[in-house]
């Protein structure tokens, strides 16, 4: 399973890191819009092409999005963001974006298990969507990283550093 989420040097290429988000987004309109979810969005401008796999990008972003609106069952907000993080004496500059929702909050004794295959909290989850995700984001070179406060919402970051 790993091997069919590990991107080809073929499949990869430079791509816009705010269209797939958008184009996520407007994927998963419709369950935003039965969930009573808002979008705002604050997309970096001029953020240079990132050499990537967009479809396995875009399925990352579809499982946190998704996995926002369950958070929120009474509705809420979810945050786009997107910015440049200059690189500094022992980083590589970085394309950063943050998913938040403003929902329920990942108790603290599930944090250290989000990213281990089969573990969910969900009663008709598989647990595989963040391990997959986890795994997509670091086949790309990146980390993806959570915050979370219970009864206030959680922030996913990932990271992808430029050439």
């Amino acid at each position: 399973m790993r091997d069919f989420y590990r991107p080809s040097p073929s499949e990869m290429a430079p791509n816009d890191i705010n269209t797939i988000l958008l184009e996520t987004i407007e994927v998963v309109q419709v369950h935003l819009h039965h969930s009573q979810v808002d979008v705002t969005t604050d997309l970096a401008h001029d953020l240079p092409l990132i050499v990537v796999h967009a479809d396995q990008l875009r399925q990352v972003f579809l499982n946190l999005m998704l996995n926002a609106c369950d958070a929120m069952p009474q509705g809420g907000t979810l945050s786009v963001v997107t910015m440049l993080e200059p690189a500094s004496a022992d980083t590589p500059a970085s394309l950063i974006m943050h998913i938040t929702d403003t929902g329920m909050g990942i108790d603290p004794e599930h944090m250290d298990h989000l990213f281990e295959p089969f573990y969910t909290t969900k009663a008709q989850g598989t647990g595989l969507g963040l391990a997959i995700s986890a795994h997509i984001v670091t086949q790309h070179a990146g980390h993806i990283d959570v915050e979370s406060t219970l009864g206030y919402g959680t922030t996913f970051t990932i990271a992808l550093p430029l050439p």
